[in-house]
């Protein structure tokens, strides 16, 4: 009788990495159609449902895909994507386009419709327009409750002094407070 090896956990690790390098090539290329089509038009809509396509298979398992940028590197819910030649473009754009934004990266979760993410899409393309806590806030105005940004420890820090947007904010902070402590129980 053959038996089947057990799988280990490294092995979902695998998964989720490979998982997480579809998500950021199809948000990158979200990014790039959204540029060239407005938010609406067929086309870019097509781009987004095949980056809700990537997401799905990481909702079922964990409910959320948290998308971090952590010291140049990116993360999909604390797993580090790999680099590989193929994808590194995409990867170091996606690490960019966070870094414009002043966030430390976006914060999918399960029950997301094409339709929120398109809302989403919206303010998160326009990039001069809206940063950090502003990206947020306008994203919370508008019920855009399953894909958020996350802001990074600099913005927060920017925020602690005003109470109003502490209630906005508290989600994405504790979101990328997660996200950090699963980078950091991977490298050790």
């Amino acid at each position: 009788m053959t038996r089947t090896p057990a799988r280990t956990p490294h092995d979902g690790d695998n998964a989720l990495r490979e998982q997480g390098l579809q998500i950021a090539m199809r948000f990158v290329s979200t990014l790039r159609t959204g540029r060239s089509y407005p938010v609406g038009n067929q086309v870019f809509t097509r781009q987004l449902q095949q980056l809700l396509d990537a997401l799905l298979p990481v909702f079922a398992e964990h409910g959320e895909a948290l998308v971090v940028s952590l010291d140049g590197d990116l993360h999909l819910n604390g797993s580090r994507l790999p680099l590989r030649s193929s994808s590194l473009r995409f990867l170091e754009q996606l690490v960019q386009e966070f870094h414009v934004r002043e966030i430390a990266g976006v914060e999918f979760r399960a029950g997301l419709s094409l339709t929120e993410i398109e809302g989403f899409m919206r303010y998160f393309l326009p990039s001069e327009l809206y940063k950090g806590g502003e990206l947020h806030r306008v994203c919370a105005a508008q019920n855009i409750q399953h894909a958020l940004p996350i802001e990074s420890a600099d913005s927060e820090a920017m925020n602690e002094g005003g109470a109003e947007s502490a209630p906005e904010v508290g989600g994405a902070a504790h979101a990328y407070a997660r996200a950090l402590q699963n980078a950091q129980l991977l490298l050790g």
